[in-house]
């Protein structure tokens, strides 16, 4: 049977975390709200150690959420909605998952038990909002919310990927020259400078790449082999709670990437906290799945003592200054918005915040990056160059001038 991880918040307004098995997750479903408790979040585990997670990207998502919303609008049925993106997704994985949800919503199923089936692509702060959105009756307002959401967050992402492809892009090529010239440019040139009689009077530049030469081969190997340590053990500690506490605490002390990550994880969390109370979702409920819907496991634990801290009566603004988890920044927000009544507009408003800061950095890395990278390129070819080819034009220059003048 299969194992699913859950989180669940009981009628005393405990959060309870764990991992059963069921026959399925209707059954899982069952078990777990049998006491009258709140499933906050479900997912099948996947036996596989590095077992791939199907890929649908949040810009897809935005775009099946956004076509979704205006179809819906435009007094198009859910059901023919589905079946219209479905036709038209290029992305086999993605054309499965609205198949099955367009056969559920044929059963007479809501939306939101159809995505439930699905949790590894959908959210558990999206489920809970489509949940809000049926019940309120503004499904198609709150699809475009989500639909603007991910599209926030994806354009931080793209930025930070594309910065950080360039230096793999180099780093790359790089190996590349380094691997080919050491197995077979140099050997061909050591010939030739033995021929010429110069092979024991080289310059101390073709002296330092014949040494580095030896060196390449046997670093890559060390390299590559403490690469695929790490990337067991970032697998193996990711799947845990603890393991994934620690990544998250290494990732954010990283040089300058980690204000980077840092603030993505801020401007996710309010966004979707924003989102959540906007259409009535429950406080305590909206904290913990925003701490989720972060992907810091550092600010889902300050989510989860937000939400003890506020259970005790405490105000929202209160709260979050007495976790410590949270800039001080949202906090003034927070705690100015609650006289208005507007604490769910100041939240997404602090949410667009961090994501543009978030993006500015994310763009200053890359213009940092590039030109260091280029340097580095620039060093080593002309290092190599200069390492085959001085003896070289030394020994012309001889021949060109036996006699010294």
């Amino acid at each position: 049977m299969p194992t699913y991880a859950y989180a669940v918040r009981s009628p005393s307004a405990e959060f309870r975390r764990g991992e059963l098995e069921a026959a399925g997750l209707p059954a899982a479903l069952m078990q777990l709200t049998a006491d009258g408790g709140r499933v906050l979040r479900i997912e099948e585990r996947r036996a596989a150690l590095l077992a791939p997670k199907p890929r649908i990207t949040e810009h897809e998502l935005a775009l099946l959420f956004r076509h979704l919303g205006s179809m819906v609008e435009s007094g198009v049925s859910l059901g023919e909605g589905i079946d219209v993106l479905r036709r038209d997704s290029p992305n086999q994985h993605l054309h499965h998952v609205l198949d099955e949800v367009a056969r559920a919503l044929a059963k007479g199923r809501p939306l939101s038990e159809a995505l439930e089936r699905f949790p590894l692509t959908f959210s558990s702060a999206h489920l809970a909002l489509v949940r809000a959105g049926e019940r309120s009756g503004q499904l198609p307002a709150l699809l475009s919310d989500i639909a603007d959401h991910l599209e926030q967050t994806g354009k931080i992402t793209r930025r930070l990927t594309t910065a950080l492809i360039y230096p793999a892009v180099v780093g790359s090529l790089l190996t590349v020259i380094a691997v080919v010239f050491v197995t077979f440019v140099l050997p061909q040139f050591i010939g030739v400078y033995a021929d010429l009689g110069i092979d024991r009077m080289l310059p101390w530049i073709t002296r330092a790449v014949l040494r580095l030469s030896g060196l390449v081969l046997p670093v890559l190997l060390v390299l590559g082999v403490i690469a695929g340590i790490v990337a067991i053990m970032w697998a193996v500690m990711s799947r845990s709670r603890t393991g994934a506490a620690v990544l998250d605490a290494l990732r954010l002390r990283l040089p300058f990437l980690g204000q980077v990550f840092h603030h993505m994880g801020i401007a996710r969390f309010a966004t979707t906290l924003g989102l959540l109370l906007k259409y009535r979702v429950p406080a305590l409920d909206a904290l913990y799945l925003a701490g989720e819907a972060s992907g810091s496991p550092t600010l889902a634990r300050g989510a989860r003592h937000t939400a003890a801290v506020l259970s005790r009566g405490h105000s929202l603004a209160a709260s979050f200054d007495q976790s410590g988890a949270f800039p001080k920044s949202l906090t003034a927000r927070v705690s100015a918005a609650q006289a208005g009544g507007t604490v769910p507009a100041a939240l997404r408003s602090t949410g667009r915040f961090y994501s543009g800061y978030a993006e500015h950095l994310a763009a200053l890395f890359g213009a940092v990056i590039e030109p260091f990278f280029i340097i580095i390129l620039g060093l080593g070819v002309g290092l190599i160059m200069g390492g085959v080819f001085t003896p070289l034009l030394r020994a012309v220059s001889e021949l060109m001038n036996p006699m010294g003048y």
